[in-house]
């Protein structure tokens, strides 16, 4: 089928999304929403760019009262504005969702939108996309169901932004949701993040799962660099580098280094929209799965921030 597609918010990631629809034949309507001129310009000048894709019907829109119903919406807006774009699209009539992480920034909404979700039958997912890696399969045989040590650390990579990816992986490799988060090992309070209003932490969160598998997550001040994710199990390592984007496995005397693909973010949407436009689903969490793995890190940063600052009445974890 044509389908028309809504995406909501343009921001560095709403243009990957934007990016990515452009190689999909059958989106053929396309409605970009941003309340910011600038935003809206800057994706006009990206579709601009992608030459020779023909559209039957471009709308730009600063808000999402004035779209028509969407076979499928992106919603790419920060973090604290999500819940009320997400409200707003079923209200017009959207049923088919990929949500953009970190989904909310209170736990309350969490509760509102799954409601909503199960009530109105939306079907939605999320974009944590490390398990829809092309060769993540290769891990998750490796591991063969055994308990392992997951660790992530690098410079600058965005503890509060991006945890929730690892999260997310280390629930698809063990094939639990149920994880028990700490952050002792988080410098007291946060530093600003670069969106402006939302914070970022430096430090260690871990994490320990039924069977004895954990999970462990650091970050240190600087300048981005190259990010490690290290996989251990009964004497086997499993190291990926995201800049390198190599699997490198140690067995005993054995030692081999691989290909690990990382699509970009435009590659990525392809992919999903042509699963969700021939009747399946992306392969990423759905919204109930990210949901529970969500609620478990944000509680954890919650708990951070009330130690932090003195103040248990704190309902709020601003990241995006």
């Amino acid at each position: 089928m044509n389908a028309r597609v809504a995406i909501v918010g343009t921001g560095s990631i709403g243009v990957r999304h934007l990016q990515g629809l452009a190689r999909c034949e059958r989106v053929t309507k396309l409605d970009i929403v941003d309340k910011s001129k600038l935003a809206r310009e800057r994706a006009a000048d990206s579709l601009a760019e992608i030459a020779g894709r023909k559209w039957e019907e471009v709308t730009f829109h600063a808000d999402i009262s004035t779209l028509s119903a969407p076979n499928i919406a992106i919603v790419a807006t920060n973090a604290r504005e999500r819940a009320g774009a997400v409200s707003a699209l079923v209200d017009i009539g959207a049923r088919l969702f990929v949500l953009e992480k970190v989904l909310f920034t209170k736990l309350s909404d969490y509760d509102v939108i799954g409601r909503l979700f199960a009530e109105r039958r939306i079907s939605a997912w999320v974009n944590c996309g490390r398990r829809a890696y092309p060769r993540a399969g290769v891990i998750k045989d490796a591991l063969n169901g055994r308990p392992f040590q997951y660790q992530v650390a690098g410079q600058g990579w965005g503890l509060a932004c991006n945890a929730i990816h690892h999260i997310d992986e280390v629930a698809m490799l063990s094939g639990q949701t149920d994880i028990k988060l700490t952050t002792d090992e988080l410098a007291p309070g946060s530093i600003p993040a670069k969106r402006e209003g939302y914070v970022e932490f430096i430090g260690k969160i871990s994490g320990s799962l039924q069977g004895g598998s954990s999970f462990d997550a650091a970050c240190t001040a600087g300048q981005a660099s190259d990010r490690t994710v290290t996989i251990t199990c009964d004497g086997m390592q499993l190291s990926v580098s995201q800049f390198r984007q190599t699997l490198t496995i140690e067995n005993g005397s054995s030692v081999r280094t691989e290909p690990f693909p990382i699509p970009l973010q435009s590659e990525a949407t392809t992919a999903h929209m042509n699963n969700l436009l021939d009747g399946g689903a992306p392969a990423l969490p759905d919204y109930a799965t990210s949901a529970k793995l969500h609620r478990t890190m944000l509680s954890a940063f919650l708990d951070h921030l009330r130690r932090s600052s003195g103040d248990p009445t704190i309902n709020e974890c601003p990241i995006t």
